[in-house]
């Protein structure tokens, strides 16, 4: 699951946690130097990771990150950690796999040192979208559908500002980071507790891409402290192609994709067990306000393609289909001559090649 040093001055001592309070973490943590520390590597983090289960594609998902710093450990060689942190919860309403991992960076970058793996399968309830979920080109405008947005929290817990964004993706959304181009925003408002808005319909304005083979995929997002993440996504089933190069629409934020037009496209979503009806929701064709800063607040990664050879792990695993073998595999493999000799790390086939040439650079 991860890239562990070895053998590690620093490891995990008998108590370890995390406590989640909405979108904050507290990250406890009692860890052991049990060799001097190399002065050249003084920076050190807590790092919560999630795995899916259930899932045949190696899906790991930073949650959460606490800088530590140098670590200064007491006369036992001891150092104790308990601590809040921004956490950005996975999409979707899978069960995820917990580890808490100590990272330690020095000047050859980053390595996983310890970790802990926490056998109680976790699952977050957040807003999500129900029912069918569609879209339909016609001519100057991408009209958007969805059965219900359903908020199944408890009674009273207000969401934040929901928007629905539709996004055109080299490969299908699987949750956590991601690059590729947004078509359009619309934002909602805000929805009680076990509470839904139904047959909600957007338009947008329709869309021009680069040419390529795109995938489409609806997200539906939620403002938090931390900016907007995503809670739930749609992936349509029938990948857009485009042959010639675009007309004046959406300027794509990485090398690539764009959908023909006269598209339409279903995708069914687990029903929830709860939310009972409530009005649906007004429809509005407002753009998200600030999109830009709350990406970056969200951790997603900036139109900017990551370079192979000075890149670092955590660079390479915000890539779509890069797990932390592959990463390793691609910093082990250093320094590159050409994009196609990424073939020759295990774990990159011909279609994750694809895929990665419209993101990285040498």
């Amino acid at each position: 699951m991860y890239v562990q040093s070895s053998p590690t001055p620093v490891r995990f001592g008998h108590n370890s946690g995390f406590a989640f309070d909405g979108d904050l973490v507290r990250l406890e943590a009692d860890l052991v130097v049990t060799a001097p520390l190399d002065a050249a590597q003084s920076d050190w983090s807590l790092q919560l990771w999630a795995e899916p289960v259930g899932v045949a594609a190696d899906g790991v998902i930073k949650l959460a990150e606490l800088a530590l710093g140098t670590l200064r450990p007491d006369e036992y060689g001891r150092v104790s950690v308990a601590e809040l942190a921004p956490a950005f919860l996975p999409a979707g309403a899978g069960e995820y796999q917990l580890a808490l991992a100590l990272a330690g960076r020095n000047g050859a970058g980053e390595a996983i040192c310890d970790r802990v793996d926490f056998p109680r399968a976790e699952c977050f309830v957040l807003p999500r979208l129900d029912g069918t979920v569609s879209y339909k080109i016609d001519g100057g405008t991408t009209r958007v559908q969805v059965d219900r947005i359903v908020n199944p929290r408890p009674v009273g817990n207000l969401s934040g500002t929901l928007a629905l964004e539709l996004w055109a993706l080299p490969a299908p959304y699987l949750g956590g980071a991601f690059a590729g181009a947004q078509i359009g925003a619309v934002v909602l408002g805000s929805l009680a507790g076990q509470a839904e808005w139904q047959d909600v319909q957007v338009d947008l304005p329709t869309f021009a891409l680069a040419p390529g083979q795109w995938h489409l995929a609806l997200m539906l997002r939620e403002w938090t402290g931390n900016g907007y993440l995503t809670r739930d996504y749609s992936n349509f089933a029938i990948p857009v192609a485009v042959a010639e190069a675009p007309a004046a629409g959406v300027e794509p934020a990485v090398d690539a994709p764009a959908p023909a037009a006269d598209a339409v496209a279903a995708v069914p979503v687990a029903a929830p067990e709860l939310a009972p009806a409530r009005k649906p929701a007004a429809k509005r064709a407002k753009p998200a306000a600030g999109a830009k800063a709350a990406d970056k607040a969200s951790g997603k990664k900036p139109a900017v393609r990551v370079s192979l050879n000075n890149g670092s792990e955590w660079d390479l695993l915000s890539l779509p289909g890069v797990s932390p073998k592959v990463a390793a595999g691609i910093v082990a493999g250093r320094p590159w001559e050409a994009v196609d000799d990424l073939s020759k790390v295990k774990g990159i086939g011909p279609k994750l090649l694809e895929q990665l040439r419209v993101v990285v650079r040498l």
